[in-house]
């Protein structure tokens, strides 16, 4: 009996747990970030360490791809979506690799 009792607390957690996944989820949509239950489904954990600690080292290819859509004059909030950075984050590797848009007189 009191381990049907511990199972069905825990399957309630779970299930409030799930819930809250689905709404952090929703959440870091809105803010245009890559949702962690994605990561979840995937079998991926769910908060790598590069993401724990707050920073995610550009790759090769993002770079590849953060030019390609600055040459084609894309707004840095879609390249940001795109790619699953803040604004900041673009704006600093954009300057990184010396790609800066002059401002218009």
């Amino acid at each position: 009996m009191q381990n049907r009792t511990i199972q069905q607390r825990l399957d309630r957690v779970a299930s409030q747990l799930s819930a809250l996944a689905r709404e952090v989820d929703l959440i870091q949509r809105d803010l245009g970030a890559t949702p962690v239950l994605v990561n979840v489904t995937a079998g991926l954990d769910p908060f790598p360490e590069t993401v724990r600690r707050g920073r995610r080292h550009w790759t090769q290819a993002e770079n590849a791809d953060l030019t390609r859509r600055y040459d084609s004059n894309e707004p840095i909030e879609t390249m940001a979506t795109g790619l699953g950075r803040s604004i900041p984050a673009v704006y600093g590797q954009l300057n990184k690799l010396g790609l800066t848009r002059k401002a218009k007189a």
